[in-house]
């Protein structure tokens, strides 16, 4: 995603949300040995949702969150956690493919 605030995919279901956010950002993700590594830019802080089968642990610039700091809601896969403005990496443990 380049700067945009939804992406959504087809699946066997029907369309699934991959990344939603209330500004604009652009969004990198790569899947390594069972997690995800997401690199975000954005202009405005806000809040992001990810699109992740499952999540055992996640972390923000290297430091890990508590299950306070962030929400999974395994009917449509998606995690949601706030951002500052800027880059971000965002690990995902325990993410299928």
């Amino acid at each position: 995603l380049a700067n945009g605030t939804l992406l959504k995919s087809a699946d066997a279901g029907g369309l699934v949300t991959l990344v939603e956010a209330e500004s604009p950002v652009t969004v990198a993700v790569q899947h390594e040995e069972g997690a995800y590594q997401a690199t975000l830019w954005t202009k405005d802080a806000g809040r992001v949702s990810l699109r992740a089968e499952g999540a055992s642990a996640v972390s923000l610039d290297g430091r890990p969150l508590s299950p306070e700091e962030y929400t999974y809601d395994p009917t449509t896969s998606l995690l949601t956690l706030a951002l500052g403005s800027g880059e971000s990496q965002v690990t995902i443990e325990g993410a299928a493919r």
